[in-house]
């Protein structure tokens, strides 16, 4: 009903108590004076409704919710769920309509869109599958080939949602990647039959069915008679990526005819730089 000062005193606040005095005399003493109620030892201020019609300044912070329980948030005076303004919420929740970030983004999830559990990412624009031996048998003839790879090679996409995204994981509407395959193979085909070794990609729409292998080309090699010969092969592709794809890569093999073939083990990586 009326508004009331607070002075501080022995590191102790307190509140005015006496409205006949109006003057900066005659007061009493702090905690030995009617003139005075004690305030507590911290002083706060609880508002339940406060409203800031000129700039605001916070030089300290500015905490949401309560230690927990993950309420509180801010939110723009237009913001509506999935299609405009912005909301940051305490359990770390955000929303944007768009988002311009001057520097790095990491994740510790493969979530790209908490609300949306079919839209996720590799935790960065790298992954690599170790590949075990194969042996002859499983080796297939050229120009048959057999393809090798797992989950940790698929690059992820987003879908187009509300706010009218029409891009692929990356930003970018060609998409480069660095893909490297480097092992070892035993190779003891007559007539100079050669073990071939090759990268290939594939893409799938809307977390569709895959569509074909496109291989990158089957130039590396390991001749016949060689035991123990190291192979690597690298390439740099440029690969247009709608929306809603993602694209996925593996290891390309397939052999000779005549002899064994035995691939020892190898490593297929792919880089995605932005």
């Amino acid at each position: 009903a009326s508004r009331r000062d607070v002075v501080t005193y022995n590191n102790s606040f307190w509140l005015a108590n006496n409205p006949a005095k109006d003057a900066q005399v005659n007061w009493g003493t702090p905690g030995s004076s009617t003139d005075w109620t004690s305030f507590g030892s911290t002083f706060s201020m609880i508002a339940t409704g406060l409203l800031l019609t000129q700039n605001a300044i916070i030089t300290v912070s500015l905490t949401l919710g309560q230690t927990g329980a993950n309420i509180g948030f801010i939110q723009s005076a237009n913001y509506v769920a999935g299609s405009a303004g912005f909301l940051i919420r305490a359990d770390g929740f955000a929303e944007f309509n768009d988002v311009l970030v001057r520097g790095k983004i990491s994740t510790t999830s493969e979530k790209f869109n908490p609300e949306n559990s079919t839209n996720t990412m590799p935790p960065i624009g790298y992954a690599f599958y170790n590949i075990p031996q194969i042996l002859d048998g499983d080796i297939p003839t050229n120009p048959t080939i057999d393809y090798q790879t797992d989950n940790s090679l698929i690059f992820y996409g987003w879908n187009s949602g509300f706010a009218g995204f029409i891009t692929n994981r990356f930003g970018n509407s060609s998409q480069p990647f660095v893909v490297n395959l480097q092992g070892n193979a035993n190779n003891s085909s007559g007539s100079n039959q050669l073990f071939y070794i090759g990268i290939a990609y594939r893409t799938r729409d809307n977390g569709g069915p895959w569509g074909v292998w496109t291989d990158i080309g089957l130039n590396a090699y390991v001749t016949a008679a060689a035991v123990g010969q190291s192979f690597q092969k690298t390439n740099f592709e440029l690969i247009g990526l709608t929306g809603t794809q993602d694209v996925q890569f593996a290891a390309a093999f397939s052999k000779g005819g005549g002899g064994t073939v035995v691939m020892e083990g190898a490593q297929i990586s792919v880089q995605a730089p932005n």
